[in-house]
């Protein structure tokens, strides 16, 4: 599996991209058997147009404008994009990577000399090494994208590239592939970090929820997920468009509107049995959120 991820955080590790082609179609409609997939390639196709359904093996997968497709390499894959109601327009390409790393250097200063000189010198050919990444990269099949512009403008540029005979366009095409690769990264980074707060924020409520009748402060929220209240802040008001504190009141106050439904305790019972500190505290922030007040929704059930 090729992860994108290790080249974002490591200045050692090079993507080495090497087109095979690239293709722009218009009033795509479908393949007549579809495709499979060649051993050591890697395929992605972004939709400029349209929509439709992916199928690859046995996964189908609905695709619409902005998405790019990623056709894992694994030799033998069949798939297809067969068109909805009308017809797609994409760019697609066909690669194959390598992945070029460059070993840690040590570099000291001299102060005589004034010169920065690396302290142990590579033997010829052990700087570098390069390995083949033949199998496939660690991204979905389909994901929007945020950034499909600049994807199509990329992939554009090659395109046109491809139709001019200039020797240099070979290496502009390269460095275009390494920032179509750093987009897509990017793009995968943000996805896992939204999947991790999502993450987060769900063992948060989970703890809410079991404990909501228990003293809980901002600190004991921290605590379940080793952050700072600012970043715990941000993430209920992100998520739900309420404070963390708020979110407890609002799981409290639906508990209470059950026990009110369905038991005969007074308020101020019910008032101790879901967290708040007194019945009148507890009335206010009813209120707050239902209209009325406990008494009153009470009185208010058939």
């Amino acid at each position: 599996m090729l992860e994108l991820q290790p080249f974002i955080h490591s200045k050692n590790l090079i993507l080495v991209p090497y087109l095979g082609n690239i293709s722009r179609r218009k009033q795509f409609s479908g393949w007549y058997r579809g495709k499979v997939v060649q051993e050591d390639r890697h395929e992605f196709y972004l939709i400029t147009r349209g929509q439709g359904t992916l199928t690859v093996g046995e996964q189908s997968y609905s695709v619409t404008e902005g998405n790019l497709i990623y056709i894992p390499s694994v030799a033998g894959t069949r798939y297809n994009l067969i068109p909805g109601e009308g017809l797609i327009d994409y760019y697609s390409i066909n690669l194959r990577c390598a992945m070029a790393v460059h070993k840690n250097e040590v570099w000291l200063y001299n102060e005589n000399t004034r010169y920065h000189y690396q302290s142990v010198p590579y033997p010829e050919n052990e700087e570098w090494s390069f390995e083949r990444c033949s199998g496939p990269m660690d991204l979905p099949v389909v994901r929007a994208m945020s950034n499909h512009t600049l994807l199509r403008e990329l992939l554009s540029r090659i395109y046109h590239i491809r139709t001019d005979t200039d020797s240099i366009n070979f290496w502009a095409e390269k460095n275009i592939l390494q920032q179509f690769f750093c987009e897509v990264a990017l793009q995968n980074k943000k996805a896992g970090q939204e999947d991790m707060n999502t993450r987060r924020l769900n063992k948060i409520i989970h703890y809410i929820k079991k404990y909501y009748m228990e003293p809980i402060t901002l600190d004991s929220l921290c605590s379940t997920v080793n952050l700072s209240p600012s970043y715990i802040i941000k993430l209920f008001n992100h998520y739900t468009s309420l404070s963390p504190m708020a979110y407890v009141n609002r799981v409290r106050i639906e508990a209470a509107r059950e026990m009110l439904a369905e038991t005969p305790l007074s308020v101020s019972d019910i008032a101790a049995q879901t967290g708040f500190k007194d019945s009148f505290y507890f009335s206010k922030k009813f209120k707050a959120v239902t209209g009325i007040t406990p008494r009153q929704y009470r009185n208010s059930l058939p």
